[in-house]
């Protein structure tokens, strides 16, 4: 875990430098539905997967899917994944290693 005591970017250097020890590219997406079920859940998933990338972590709840995913991203958009009409895909956030910049 990275231990940012600095006060600004510049304090952190060797930190942001280094990077964030979760993966070169790390994205929160959204799969979204009203009452979206299990099966539903599990096609976008599967897409995502098919779309190159790794999942790191999945939250569950009734409309919405969270999924924070290694790799390629997503396409977004609606009717994501075979079988899943209705669920729509967002990324949300967009992680990467190093800061623009940081050497």
């Amino acid at each position: 875990m990275a231990d940012l005591t600095g006060t600004s970017v510049a304090d952190n250097f060797e930190v942001l430098r280094d990077g964030m020890g979760a993966g070169p590219v790390t994205r929160i997406v959204t799969m979204s539905k009203s009452s979206i079920t299990d099966a539903e859940a599990v096609a976008a998933i599967k897409t995502a997967e098919n779309e190159g990338n790794t999942v790191a972590g999945v939250i569950k709840d009734t409309n919405v899917v969270t999924l924070m995913l290694q790799g390629a991203g997503i396409t977004d958009g609606a009717n994501y994944g075979t079988g899943s009409t209705g669920v729509t895909a967002a990324t949300t956030l967009t992680f990467t290693q190093k800061i623009a910049g940081a050497a």
